[in-house]
């Protein structure tokens, strides 16, 4: 689930998407993801 050393690079943009899966279960970390899209990707 983390993100490897190669992604690194792009964790920036990557980040959002995987952030948003981790949404889920981390919603604390919902802070750090745009409010483009609320938690019902749920």
């Amino acid at each position: 689930m983390h993100p490897s050393r190669h992604t690194l690079t792009r964790t920036h943009t990557h980040t959002h998407i995987m952030t948003h899966t981790h949404s889920c279960t981390h919603t604390t970390h919902t802070h750090t993801l745009t409010p483009h899209t609320p938690n019902t990707h749920v």
